[in-house]
């Protein structure tokens, strides 16, 4: 039969700990918004590369033109051609990797913490709470809680 864990942690290291949880998240969260300026403006680049080089490659005569569409949307007196060109992949230059969010929004179950707003929110939450506490030691499902977050 196994035995049960009681695990004591003091309070005031728990608030410790997700104070610096919550530089750190401030963190990583500068870092990915940098990342994500910086692949939005590549990316940018890119589409600007392949449309050039699309151009370059097209000619209505051949077999490079795989179809053309043309819509009229109602409501003005414009209308939409779109024109699908097929390049080898080897002419084109390399897509740009969007960053990956270190705090996805997206998630279900009982493992699912929320985004970063979400998160922010419970470890400041936790730790006003831990702040009023009296006690010196943390329960072992108070800290099972906070403890998803470190």
């Amino acid at each position: 039969m196994a035995k049960a864990i009681s695990v004591k942690v003091s309070r005031l290291k728990v608030i410790e700990a997700l104070q610096s949880k919550l530089e750190e998240m401030a963190k990583q969260k500068a870092i990915y918004e940098e990342e994500q300026k910086n692949y939005e403006m590549n990316h940018e680049v890119w589409k600007s590369h392949v449309a050039q080089i699309a151009y370059a490659n097209f000619d209505i005569t051949k077999a490079s033109k795989r179809s053309v569409v043309v819509r009229n949307w109602g409501g003005d007196d414009t209308t939409r051609v779109e024109v699908e060109v097929h390049i080898d992949n080897d002419k084109l230059p390399t897509e740009p990797q969007r960053p990956t969010d270190p705090f996805q929004n997206h998630g279900y179950g009982r493992n699912y913490i929320g985004g970063y707003d979400d998160r922010v929110a419970d470890i400041i939450n936790a730790i006003n709470i831990l702040k009023m506490s009296d006690e010196e030691i943390v329960s072992t499902s108070t800290y099972a809680h906070v403890a998803r977050f470190l």
